[in-house]
């Protein structure tokens, strides 16, 4: 809100600035709740947010009805997995709603249940062979990863053992995390 209120600004007070759906009254409401609109934000980047939130909508009303709600995340995973791999481009709310980026929620869903009810074997070699595969699809862009559902598999799973092997390793081996970072990790949320 800090970047986006006063970029809102400018564009308003300024009709020539930034491209013409920066000037709709009504994205601006929806930039503001970071709420799913037929263009991306106001401040372009907040799109990764509307992810965010909707992932959080979702949970808390899985939350509110119960553990009979939760049959809704591995359903969602799999219409989103389906209709990745069938259909073609999805037409507004579904290209939100069954986005393959809504797939990195649910890998580290499954990195939290992994922690929750096992133990990761050799967290350091997990640790560090998500942080390679991460880097390596980085590196290698389009080569490695030339369509979305594809991208968001290798940089959920990547990310989901990088973070599996960490936490291991704090809680088993006594690593401490510097509080800095703990800081930066924290000022996401």
């Amino acid at each position: 809100l800090i970047v986006m209120l006063p970029l809102a600004a400018l564009y308003f007070t300024h009709p020539g600035a930034g491209i013409e759906s920066q000037h709709d009254p009504v994205n601006l409401v929806f930039s503001i709740l970071l709420l799913p609109y037929p263009v991306h934000p106001i401040l372009g980047v907040a799109w990764t947010l509307v992810h965010e939130v909707l992932f959080y909508l979702l949970f808390g009303l899985i939350i509110a009805a119960g553990r009979r709600a939760l049959w809704i995340l591995p359903g969602w995973g799999a219409l989103i997995l389906l209709l990745a791999l069938l259909a073609g481009p999805l037409p507004f709310p579904f290209d939100i709603l069954l986005n393959p980026f809504n797939l990195e929620f649910l890998l580290g869903i499954s990195a939290a249940l992994w922690l929750k009810y096992g133990r990761v074997p050799a967290p350091a070699a997990v640790a560090l062979a998500g942080a390679a595969a991460f880097l390596s699809a980085m590196a290698m862009g389009a080569y490695i990863v030339p369509t979305p559902l594809l991208a968001r598999t290798v940089f959920g799973l990547s990310s989901a053992a990088y973070v599996a092997g960490i936490v291991e390793l704090e809680r088993t081996s006594g690593l401490s995390i510097p509080r800095p970072f703990l800081l930066i990790g924290a000022a996401s949320y």
